[in-house]
């Protein structure tokens, strides 16, 4: 069951960004420029932090989504 009531049984994030179209917008936008933009750090390492600290915020989604974008980048899964 969802946390919100108007939400159907196996809401996702898409349900949740639809139900505030321009912050979901902002939100893919911040991602975007976070993880995928030119810096020090490689998309390997973005990834890998943002799935340690998805797993401190106890979000499943997030952390399996960044888990599995690291091992695509070639973390290992025991890292």
């Amino acid at each position: 069951m969802p946390f919100f009531p108007t939400l159907p049984d196996d809401a996702g994030v898409r349900h949740i960004l639809a139900l505030n179209p321009a912050a979901g917008r902002a939100l893919v936008e911040f991602h975007s420029a976070a993880l995928r933009s030119d810096s020090q750090l490689t998309a390997r390492d973005k990834e890998l932090i943002a799935a340690f600290v998805s797993g401190l915020n106890a979000c499943q989604y997030c952390y399996g989504v960044h888990k599995e974008t690291a091992m695509a980048f070639g973390v290992p899964e025991s890292l």
